[in-house]
């Protein structure tokens, strides 16, 4: 366990270690909570950035796209799952 002092104006200093270990960067926000008369620090959920509808357009399909028929769908899901199957064979 290691030991810090608390500056007059209530600062910390988190050791080298405890911050690589921990993956704390400069800037990073914590959050504080006192559990049990211990205090806890945690990083943010912030660790994904945050987005927005427009940002994901196009990652889905184009609505305007060719619809594949009914015997065309079926015989691409049997060929991938026939080499999903065969991925999975040992080589002879």
């Amino acid at each position: 366990m290691t030991t810090v002092t608390v500056s007059s104006e209530g600062h910390i200093l988190i050791p080298e270690t405890v911050r690589e270990r921990c993956h704390i960067t400069p800037g990073m926000e914590l959050e504080i909570a006192v559990v049990n008369g211990e205090i806890h620090l945690k990083p943010t959920l912030a660790l994904i950035s945050p987005t927005t509808v427009s940002a994901g357009r196009g990652l889905l399909a184009n609505q305007n796209r060719k619809r594949l028929s009914e015997t065309e769908l079926k015989s691409r899901m049997a060929r991938a799952l026939h080499r999903r199957d065969a991925a999975t064979k040992p080589l002879q």
